[in-house]
This record gives structure tokens, C-alpha cells and sequence, in this order.
């Protein structure tokens, strides 16, 4: 049965805002401990009236706006101050799944209603509520548009290149050469042509493929990475070796977080939502203004073996870690980051349900990441030009390091990269058709580029401002299925725009692996999935989206022993679909906003969404793109080097 949330009914913040009307509060608004909090646009009295008389079952959990607004401004951060909460205690922030209810008003109206979470420019956002801001999102974190040199050279004119689709264009190195004799920053031009490939490439400095148009250029790749270099399955799980990653264009850099990048250690707590760390302990000088840094947390252990991660995507299957060696929940007697990471939810308790439960992502070392810009540091403080995502506690080890990322600025553009017609090989015992793998990459882009025939079409692994924009994935007629469309693993900040889904992969986009501040918008796929891929992914939006038949936008997989799929704050703002869709379970992830849904057709199954109103604004990314341009009173002036 659904109970009561006496900590907001009986609050002095809850006399506060609802005087008068918290009797009618606990009569017509159950408080459950589940995952969504359905955001309504401003409930009427006659709803509210219309809750009371409704049957909850244990899934439900209805608001009014005054809730809202309690639920965006009671934010209870882990740490306070130099006390931390701990593990067993329940956190404040609990957000609902709920049945949608609409007036009548509402669902008349013709244009998307007002949020309460954002306001018409803004102006109700609050950085330590329900939301993130994602302004920072892609290239340039969000405050300059992906440039376009001029090309350098021609790969036909100047390297040799046949592009007939017969003649290999790799066997002579003749893709090779071009990409490592281009200088740093140029681009490299694939006129109109068929090039046929048959080698991997890895691409470590900032160049730019550039074809001339997806409809002119295509690399062609008759061979799977199995026909090229074989297969060695996994010897534990038989899973293929080319199951996941890499692709046959890789884009590779190196980012590392060690003694040699360290500059100091955060020493007091700060809220999620703050900006400035009041007390820090530099090694040396503080970072100059305008510079580059690195804040990481690292979840406790009392085991030396703790499973460890660096942000380098080659320690990926080091950071999976094992549930053997992970301590237990409260072992370590200190609050647990990766139930932090979660809203809260006691996920790496041994009693938590198998499904749900984190062991496996224990100890994780450096699992809370941010890169921000530095507005001002003394010798012992710290200001950031972006909100904290997460609460910093010192039993955390929060450490402060410069960033040192060796790729930047690379891209592919205006082609596209098709695979020979064939048979979707199923599930781990994929070929290798891979197309496009980002490692430790920052400030890369892959721009109007069409992917047919994929396994696996795009994977960004310890990626930050990164930007897919304007891709298209489908099949030929002769083949149908795929592992991963797009997966963003490890890394922050990045920006997927654009889209177009048009074949149905296991998993159409998945988020996992501790990725935060993602941005996924303005895109369709013909039965569009969101896969949470588990392992802590937190704070990612989904804006403007069109689901298409609507049939599986939540299904998702995942290892158990890396917790729930969803982490916590992941956004889902205006999703539209031709079908009614079911909202995930319970068990989902805790802490999650859905504002705004339209389908095409009524609804009456359970959990079933079935809600004719959008929310303003359409894409909230672009709203709050906007706001942060006119706070930060910034031009977005491209590059031209």
C-alpha cells in the first residue's frame, strides 16, 4: 500500500507552502518510494479535487505544482558541511512514479503549458533542483559551434586514392599515409566516390575526415573486423571479442588522472547545485583563471584490491571490478558515493534485490567526474563556471587535477560508411561490423554521416564535449538488426542531436558506465530505444524525441551487480510516439523527471502514458543553451583553425 511521506506533510517547510491545504495534501497526494516524478503542468484545483477521489494502487505518486515545487527546492545534499550522511539514512529527494492526470484545461490547450521546473526563459530553474543544467553539452562545452577549416589536401588528387569501390584504397596505405602526413588541425577531403577499406584505422591527432555529402561519399567496408583479424571469444562469458567495440575508425586519445596531473584536494563538503568549494589544499600554485580541471570522487572501500577506473578507456574492463572483492554496504562505516549516485537508494546494501544491486561497482576509484572551467582560486578556494552535478563529501576523496587530454578537435563529416550486405550475426556473436569508436576523446564530432549495415555504429567511451549530429542509421533491405546504435559510456557532456534511428538495434542508445550531463535531442527512430545500461549513468536529458511505434523506449539490459538501470536525475522532456508506451517499473532508478509526453493514440493500460500535452520549452537543451549564452553574455563565433 502507498504511505504518506510524513516528512513533507508534517514539515515546517511543508506548513510553509501549502498553509491551509495540507489536510486536502494528505488526503489527494500519496507519497510513494519509486522513480518517476511525473511533472504535470500546473494542476488545477479541480484536478487536485479529481486526486482524491482516484484509486491509487503502490505505484502511484501524485503532485500538485506546490509539490513540484517542495520536490525542485527541498534538495537534501549527502554531505553536510564536514558531516556526512549516512548510508541507511533515507534521502529527501524522493521523487514518484505516478498516473498521469490532466485537466481539462490542460489538455485542451493547443500550444505546450508552462513548466514549473523551468518557467517561460528560465526563470523558475534552480540549480540544486530537480534539474541540470545541460548548456554545456558538446562541442566547445556548449559555448562555440564545431569549426570548419578549409581542406588540406585531396585524397583522390593528392594521395591516389581510386575510389571506384574496386580497388582497396587501404591495401596500398593510401588512406593511411593521407591521415598520418595531414598536419594537425587540417582537414582531409574524400571527394564523391565508392572507397573501398579493409584495414583498421586509428586516428590519435586532430584531423577532419570530410566527404562531399552522405549521398557522394561512402567508405565501403566489405569485411567484418572477424574476416580481418579473427575472433578470440571471451574465455569466460564466450562473448564475441567484437561484441562491444573497437570500430574500424577509431578516434584515440589518452586522458589521464594520476600523481602527475593531481593540483589538489577538496577538504570540506559543498551541495550539489554550488559552484564554489570553500576550502581546498593546493600541492602547489592554484590554477590560473580560464583554466581546465578535473574534480573526481571515488566511492570507499577498505579493500586494497578495489575494482579502480581511470578515465583512460582502456582501464574499461578494470573498472567493471567484482563483487568478491567489493566490500558490503556500511562496511567501510562511510556514506556510499555510488548510492549517492542513485538518488540515494541504497543500492550497494547486501539486502537490496538482486536486480537493483551495486556490488560489482564498489570501490570504484574516480567514479564522480567533472570538467569545469576555473572563474577564481585563492589559496584555498575554489570557483567553477558550472554547478556541481553531485554532492562533494570529503570521505569521498575529492581530488582536484588538471586535465590532460591528447585528442582534440578531431572529426568525420558529410559521408557515409556502409557495410556489406549480411546477416545480423545475433546477440555477443557479432562479426564485428563496428563502424566509429571515441576513446578519451574531448571536443570531437561526427557530423551528417550516414552508418548502414552496422553491428555496432558509434561508441564514445571516457568521451567529454563531444557532438554526434546529423547521423543516420538504417539497414539495406538484405539485413536487419545490430547490437548498439550509439553508446556513451564513462565521460561527461556530451551531445547526440538530430538523429535518425531507421532499423532497430538491440539497444537504439544506451547510457552507462558513470556517464553524466549527456544530452540526447531532436530525434526519431522507428521504434526508438533508450537503453540505461546500469553501472550509475546519472543527470542525462532526453528532449524532443519522437519514439516511433513506441513499443520498447525503456527497455534496457545490463549486467546485474552494477545496479539499477537509471541513475539518479535522468530527464525525459516531451517524448511523442504514434502508440501509447508503459513507463518502466518501480525499480527503474530512483530520482527520475518525466515532464511532458504525447502519443497518438488513449492509453488504459497500467502505468501506460497516455498524456496529450507538451511542455515549453520543446527541447530544453536548446532553451538552456540560450540562457546560458544570455547569463554568460557569450557570441558563438566559430572556429576557423
Amino acid at each position: 500500500m502507498p504511505w504518506f511521506d510524513e516528512r513533507i506533510n508534517d514539515s515546517s517547510l511543508g506548513r510553509q507552502l501549502f498553509g491551509e491545504h495540507l489536510h486536502a495534501l494528505r488526503l489527494g497526494f500519496v507519497v510513494h518510494p519509486t522513480a518517476f516524478l511525473v511533472h504535470q503542468p500546473l494542476l488545477s484545483n479541480s484536478s487536485a479535487a479529481a486526486a482524491t477521489q482516484k484509486t491509487l494502487d503502490a505505484d502511484e505518486r501524485v503532485y500538485d505544482q506546490s509539490l513540484l515545487l517542495m520536490a525542485q527546492k527541498a534538495y537534501q545534499p549527502a554531505c553536510h558541511f564536514a558531516q556526512c550522511r549516512r548510508p541507511h539514512q533515507s534521502p529527501a529527494d524522493v521523487s514518484p512514479m505516478a498516473d498521469q492526470l490532466c485537466s481539462k484545461e490542460s489538455a485542451q490547450e493547443s500550444k505546450p503549458a508552462q513548466s514549473w521546473l523551468w518557467g517561460v526563459h528560465g526563470e523558475l530553474f534552480v540549480p540544486k533542483g530537480r534539474l541540470r543544467d545541460w548548456s554545456r553539452a558538446g562541442f566547445g562545452s556548449g559555448d562555440r559551434p564545431i569549426p570548419r577549416p578549409a581542406s588540406f589536401s585531396d585524397l583522390v588528387g593528392d594521395w591516389g586514392a581510386a575510389g571506384d569501390g574496386v580497388t582497396d584504397d587501404t591495401q596500398a596505405r593510401v588512406l593511411l599515409r593521407a591521415i598520418q602526413q595531414s598536419p594537425k588541425g587540417s582537414a582531409l577531403q574524400l571527394p564523391p566516390g565508392r572507397f573501398k577499406i579493409t584495414q583498421m584505422i586509428n586516428i590519435t591527432k586532430p584531423i577532419i575526415l570530410r566527404g562531399s555529402g552522405a549521398s557522394q561519399t561512402t567508405l565501403y567496408f566489405p569485411f567484418s573486423l572477424e574476416d580481418v583479424y579473427g575472433n578470440t571469444p571471451d574465455a569466460t562469458s564466450g562473448y564475441s571479442q567484437w561484441a562491444f567495440r573497437p570500430g574500424f575508425l577509431n578516434f584515440l586519445g589518452s586522458d589521464p588522472i594520476g600523481p602527475e596531473t593531481l593540483l589538489g584536494r577538496a577538504v570540506q563538503a559543498a551541495v550539489k547545485g554550488d559552484s564554489h568549494l570553500s576550502k581546498v589544499r593546493w600541492d602547489g600554485n592554484p590554477p590560473g583563471i580560464g583554466s581546465w580541471v578535473r574534480l573526481v570522487q571515488s566511492d570507499p572501500s577498505p579493500f586494497e584490491n578495489a575494482a579502480t577506473t581511470g578515465n583512460n578507456a582502456s582501464h574499461h574492463t578494470a573498472s567493471q571490478g567484482t563483487a568478491e572483492a567489493s566490500p558490503k554496504h556500511g562496511d567501510t562505516g562511510k556514506p556510499s558515493l555510488i548510492d549517492h549516485l542513485h538518488g540515494g537508494w541504497n543500492v550497494t546494501s547486501p539486502d537490496a534485490a538482486a536486480h537493483v544491486y551495486a556490488g560489482e561497482l564498489q570501490g570504484t576509484q574516480y567514479a564522480a567526474q567533472l570538467i569545469a572551467r576555473v572563474v577564481s582560486a585563492t589559496d584555498s578556494s575554489l570557483t567553477l563556471d558550472r554547478a556541481l552535478p553531485f554532492d562533494v563529501c570529503p570521505e569521498w576523496q575529492p581530488e582536484l587535477h588538471r586535465v590532460s587530454a591528447t585528442l582534440r578537435n578531431a572529426g568525420i563529416e558529410d559521408l557515409t560508411i556502409e557495410f556489406a550486405k549480411q546477416t545480423y550475426g545475433g546477440h555477443f556473436k557479432e562479426a564485428g561490423y563496428n563502424a566509429l569508436y571515441f576513446s578519451a576523446a574531448h571536443d570531437c564530432w561526427v557530423r551528417n554521416v550516414d552508418i548502414v549495415n552496422a553491428d555496432y555504429a558509434v561508441g564514445l567511451n571516457g568521451t567529454h564535449f563531444c557532438t554526434l549530429e546529423g547521423i543516420r542509421l538504417y539497414d539495406s533491405k538484405a539485413r536487419s538488426g545490430g547490437h548498439h546504435g550509439i553508446d556513451i559510456s564513462f565521460g561527461a557532456d556530451n551531445l547526440v542531436t538530430n538523429f535518425t534511428i531507421d532499423k532497430e538495434f538491440l539497444h537504439d542508445i544506451s547510457i552507462e558506465w558513470y556517464t553524466h550531463g549527456n544530452v540526447i535531442s531532436d530525434g526519431s527512430g522507428s521504434d526508438l530505444n533508450l537503453d540505461h545500461h546500469r553501472a550509475a549513468a546519472f543527470g542525462n536529458l532526453f528532449t524532443n524525441l519522437h519514439l516511433g511505434k513506441g513499443n520498447r523506449p525503456f527497455a534496457s539490459s545490463g549486467a546485474h551487480g552494477r545496479g539499477p538501470h537509471a541513475g539518479a536525475h535522468n530527464t525525459y522532456w516531451n517524448l511523442i510516439s504514434d502508440n501509447c508506451w508503459t513507463l518502466p517499473d518501480a525499480d527503474f532508478g530512483h530520482v527520475l523527471v518525466l515532464a511532458g509526453a504525447q502519443s497518438a493514440t488513449a492509453c488504459s493500460l497500467p502505468r501506460a502514458q497516455s498524456l496529450s500535452a507538451l511542455v515549453h520549452p520543446r527541447n530544453l537543451h536548446d532553451a538552456m543553451r540560450t540562457w546560458h549564452l544570455v547569463h554568460a553574455n557569450l557570441s558563438m563565433q566559430p572556429e576557423t583553425g
